[in-house]
């Protein structure tokens, strides 16, 4: 009995050990593994072409969004097969046993009315026999009602000519009846410019109010400019602000381009303009971009490319990052004074 509790307990452990070790796998390799990132755009006269791919653990994953003849497409694959079509694979597989599932029950059905026993032939006849007499009986009745209807008619048809007396002169009728139709007329159109009168004097009325409101708003507006000036200009928001810029330069640092390459041609149809930004993109171009050729058109309009980028993105800086401003206490500061001025 204590060994076979044993080897239980033994099995019982040898699993949690592979479920946590696949579990330490999967959160390890989400932080350390990169997400490599490649763009590619090419511009010319007539055509526009982009492509964003990301790929994840030896393209494991990957997904991709491409720009093409006006056209854009949206990649998503797994251990590279397309993910739509393992969807749609999916759905018709589920199709394939439902209707299974229908004929099965189907048959099921058609057995058990096969099973079933008929009704005998007399109650059938006998029912039969019941709608003869009902139908009989029917035909009876509406024949007596015809011949009540054509008694009433014979006797009672020069009637309502005597009830009524007859008109002579319809045109002495007719006349007030159009005056009392133009008066209605009238007094409808009197009574619709009245609302607009009424409409416009509300406006100006509203107009007026609403400058007094906008004077208002715009002081508010002042005071509360004021205070936030006063609230997130301080010396322990500048401090605060020197921290993020230090948090976004280390991101910037390992989420870079690692390779730049290909050319851009450009211009402004301003040759002082096209100089001098020519002059700050290579101030802004990293080490990386070495083999990326720049061209300045100092005399037409023009923008030209053709350049590729690529890079890798981990998560575990993001990680690291955030639990950084989580834990500082200036930063968790600053942010519950804040949300107790918003609140206020």
């Amino acid at each position: 009995m204590l060994h076979i509790i044993l080897g239980i307990l033994k099995i019982i452990g040898i699993i949690l050990l592979i479920i946590i070790s696949l579990v330490l796998l999967i959160i390890l390799s989400t932080l350390f593994v990169p997400v490599r990132y490649r763009l590619t755009a090419q511009k010319n006269e007539n055509n526009l072409y982009g492509q964003v791919r990301l790929t994840w653990l030896l393209h494991l994953i990957s997904f991709s969004v491409e720009y093409k003849e006006n056209h854009p497409l949206i990649m998503v694959r797994l251990f590279g097969m397309d993910f739509n079509k393992l969807v749609n694979w999916w759905k018709n597989a589920a199709k394939k046993l439902s209707r299974k599932k229908k004929t099965s029950k189907k048959k099921i059905t058609s057995k058990k009315k096969k099973t079933k026993s008929k009704k005998p032939e007399r109650k059938k006849s006998e029912a039969s026999d019941l709608k003869a007499a009902k139908t009989e009986v029917l035909t009876l009745g509406t024949a007596k009602t015809e011949i009540k209807k054509e008694e009433l008619s014979s006797g009672q048809a020069a009637e309502p000519q005597k009830l009524f007396p007859e008109k002579t002169d319809s045109a002495v009728w007719e006349e007030p009846k159009a005056s009392l139709g133009r008066l209605a007329i009238l007094k409808e159109k009197i009574k619709a410019f009245w609302d607009r009168l009424k409409l416009l004097f509300q406006k100006i009325k509203d107009l007026a109010s609403s400058g007094n409101e906008t004077a208002e708003k715009i002081d508010r507006i002042k005071e509360k400019i004021s205070d936030l000036k006063l609230q997130f200009w301080d010396d322990e928001a500048k401090n605060i602000y020197r921290k993020l810029l230090g948090h976004l330069q280390f991101i910037w640092k390992h989420f870079r381009p690692r390779k730049l390459k290909g050319w851009i041609r450009f211009g402004t149809g301003a040759p002082d303009i096209t100089g001098e930004l020519t002059g700050v993109i290579y101030l802004l171009l990293p080490a990386s971009a070495a083999d990326l050729t720049i061209i300045p058109d100092f005399n037409n309009l023009v923008l030209e490319t053709d350049i590729m980028m690529k890079g890798h993105i981990r998560v575990f800086h993001l990680v690291r990052t955030a639990g950084a401003l989580w834990f500082d206490k200036e930063v968790r500061r600053f942010i519950r004074r804040a949300r107790a001025k918003g609140g206020k």
